[in-house]
């Protein structure tokens, strides 16, 4: 979405906030947009959530998807991180956090991330907003949040993981190229980063530096229970739909397993290492 649209949208939902809203083709009629639920009453029943939620905002020519992304945005308070971390989607998280932090100072506002990390200094500056203004901001775990994603998670207020998601960190990596002086200094340079970052984990995780840079040295990728153990997020999303737990696990047919399906392909099939362990 562009700046241009971003601020479309701001102005229009700032209007919202302040003046009641009357829904013309439903006479739907909302006095305050902070008691606005998602089934909003109306006396056409057929109209799609779609059409209404595109009304409710006063925008109509915009996209389903897009309207709903700027319903929860303003009234949810919350801001993706769903990509790589570059100038571009730093710029628009920023962004996005400051309108919020903004239009009521104070109020939590909530980072949902799913990323496998990026440009470190992008990272930064997300954290430098995220600690500097005045809204304390909420981190949701909701697929991944690996490398400076991870950061980012570790640092929010409240931190939450959804069920099957996960964690990591790991060290500071570098492309050096040019002389020996030139790729000494550049080390030099990454592992300060890599310190300056492992001191945020630690102390927002409450964790020991050096076991941080433990943790770091290897690429593990750490269930929610774990995360909770070390301190990388609070609590974990309760599971409201799922198979019974209690009943007993059934083998699953021979005739439907590699070794019967593959036949010979399966036999020529390279050995898994004995040290391998796939927990």
């Amino acid at each position: 979405m562009t700046i241009a649209k971003l601020l479309a949208l701001a102005l229009i939902a700032g209007t919202a906030l302040v003046s009641s809203l009357t829904l013309a083709k439903g006479e739907s009629k909302v006095t305050d947009t902070s008691d606005l639920k998602i089934t909003v009453e109306q006396k056409d029943r057929k109209k799609p959530f779609e059409a209404s939620l595109k009304e409710l905002l006063g925008y109509k020519d915009i996209e389903p998807a897009d309207a709903y992304k700027t319903f929860e945005f303003y009234r949810e308070r919350v801001v993706r991180l769903n990509e790589k971390i570059d100038k571009d989607s730093a710029d628009e998280v920023i962004y996005r956090m400051k309108i919020l932090d903004e239009l009521d100072p104070g109020k939590p506002i909530v980072l949902k991330i799913n990323s496998p990390g990026g440009n470190v200094y992008d990272g930064l500056r997300i954290y430098n907003t995220m600690m500097t203004q005045q809204s304390p901001t909420h981190t949701v775990c909701t697929g991944m949040a690996a490398s400076m994603a991870a950061v980012l998670m570790i640092a929010g207020t409240e931190r939450l993981a959804m069920p099957s998601c996960r964690i990591m960190i790991h060290e500071a990596a570098a492309g050096a190229r040019g002389k020996t002086s030139d790729i000494a200094y550049a080390l030099y340079h990454v592992k300060g980063l890599e310190d300056s970052l492992f001191e945020i984990i630690a102390k927002h995780a409450r964790l020991d530096i050096e076991d941080v840079r433990l943790i770091g040295s290897f690429e593990v990728f750490y269930k929610p229970d774990q995360a909770v153990r070390l301190g990388f997020v609070d609590r974990i999303a309760q599971t409201r739909h799922g198979p019974d737990e209690t009943a007993e696990p059934k083998r699953a047919p021979k005739n439907l397993l590699p070794e019967s399906l593959l036949g010979p392909m399966w036999a020529a099939r390279s050995p898994m290492p004995e040290a391998y362990d796939p927990r």
